[in-house]
């Protein structure tokens, strides 16, 4: 087992930064590059943190034991697997890929050369929701937000891809609805100013009754970040970027009659959650790093990704099957990545 971990980052774009910025800090990794076709910004990257910059991913064959993968969505499934080719372990950005069948021809190739793949759902190792585990007994009704304005940065995909799949990822997999069969799927989908859904909805029921309402949006100027849970007894709200959960208890109710009007009065009892709060993408690349090391054993597992994936594809099928009933077309490369 070794102790310090060659690694590299391919793809510098925003993301890749944030991965290179907390990789250079750690003492058990050595950064031993950064990879970006765009010579530039590479070696921008690669200066700032005195590392070296490689064009070609097949410069860091036989250098690393592990890499960041954080090029666009499209060319996941392509790094990802010439990696692990190689016995590279791999963290991908989610989502792991554009189509499920290359998703799990990738898991498939992880488990066939017994190397460590994992996919960046940074709000798993948010300090909110790992509280969340503690708290949740058996809700019925999820509601998440998770909306933003208009960002350039990716286009490649559509909005249920770039950032309601955060938000299935923890409803199935951290609240436990993954034992669940989903018994209902629906959902609605516009085009603001990409090729793709800017902006989407879904609604999901589980065989259990629960039920999962779901808005994304990347064209809206509030940026917000909410999931709220019913549950016999208490409310919850947690907020994923302040990292805050607020439990609401009824106390008592009632009507308060006068002679001029009826109210409906309710009091509730506001708890405010300790959450030890951090820093998510470092909490991640940290437990990645720990299982390639051994140190460690995975929390999640592919096949969870798999899931998460899979529901998000049925929720993208049912909004472009819209738009070709609608519009009579839908462009060619959006049917190619179901």
């Amino acid at each position: 087992m070794v102790s310090k971990l060659n690694m590299a980052v391919i793809g510098t774009g925003h993301m890749g930064r944030y991965h290179v910025n907390a990789l250079a800090s750690m003492e058990d990794v050595n950064l031993v590059g950064v990879c970006d076709v765009n010579e530039k910004v590479g070696m921008e990257v690669a200066e700032k943190y005195k590392t070296k910059y490689f064009k070609d991913i097949r410069d860091l064959f036989g250098r690393i034991d592990a890499a960041v993968v954080a090029v666009p969505t499209f060319l996941h499934y392509y790094v990802s697997s010439e990696l692990i080719k190689r016995n590279i372990h791999v963290l991908v950005e989610k989502p792991i890929t554009r189509s499920v069948r290359y998703a799990q021809k990738l898991i498939d190739l992880a488990d066939k050369k017994g190397v460590i793949l994992q996919v960046g759902h940074i709000e798993r190792f948010n300090g909110a929701v790992q509280e969340l585990k503690n708290i949740i007994k058996k809700p019925y009704l999820m509601e998440a937000k998770r909306m933003g304005p208009v960002n350039k940065r990716i286009r490649d995909v559509g909005v249920v891809l770039d950032l309601m799949i955060h938000d299935l990822d923890v409803i199935l997999n951290l609240l436990d609805k993954q034992k669940e069969e989903i018994v209902y799927i629906g959902a609605a989908g516009v085009k603001i100013y990409s090729d793709y859904e800017d902006i989407a909805t879904a609604t999901l029921v589980f065989s259990d009754s629960s039920v999962a309402n779901l808005t994304a949006s990347r064209a809206t100027e509030s940026k917000k970040r909410i999931l709220q849970i019913s549950q016999e007894g208490s409310f919850i709200e947690l907020d994923y970027s302040t990292q805050d959960i607020t439990i609401s208890r009824q106390a008592s109710s009632g009507y308060f009659i006068s002679k001029d009007e009826i109210k409906y009065v309710q009091e509730a009892l506001i708890e405010k959650v300790f959450v030890k709060k951090g820093d998510a993408l470092r909490s991640e690349l940290r437990h990645f790093i720990n299982c390639v090391l051994g140190i460690e054993k995975p929390m999640f597992s592919n096949e969870l990704d798999l899931k998460t994936h899979t529901v998000a594809k049925k929720i993208m099928n049912i909004i472009y099957s819209q738009w070709k009933t609608s519009f009579g077309t839908v462009p060619h490369f959006l049917l190619q990545t179901s």
